[in-house]
């Protein structure tokens, strides 16, 4: 998946989940994440409501840090990959998802239209 801003380098450090299907609908490498929300991820404190990070309505788009975890077996080492979001992950609200991912959602119904890009990995 490429950079949701940059579009030039793979997000492969934070994506953008969808909380109640799991689709991930977007990214940010390290580099952008920082220009769009400069050191809000290392110094933040959510307290685990779920809320939106920029006004504190509802957050139904979480901004999940991708984690990996190398496991060692006999044939080799297997790479997991996972998008874990939980009460502690930052979320976004609609309105911000649009303003910052530039992705249309439907303000009532918090719908949104874009196609499927893939949904959230589980380890075994």
């Amino acid at each position: 998946m490429r950079c949701s801003s940059c579009e030039t380098r793979e997000a492969h450090h934070r994506a953008v989940v969808d909380i109640h299907d799991g689709t991930v609908l977007g990214g940010y490498c390290r580099p952008c994440e920082r220009t769009h929300f400069g050191e809000t991820f290392e110094h933040g404190e959510w307290g685990g409501d779920s809320r939106c990070l920029l006004c504190g309505d509802s957050g139904r788009f979480a901004l999940a840090l991708r984690e990996i975890e190398f496991v060692e077996t006999p044939d080799g080492e297997i790479r997991h990959e996972s998008l874990p979001v939980d009460s502690d992950t930052p979320r976004l609200c609609g309105s911000h998802l649009r303003s910052v991912l530039g992705v249309a959602v439907d303000a009532e119904t918090e719908q949104l239209r874009l196609p499927e890009m893939g949904s959230v990995s589980h380890p075994p």
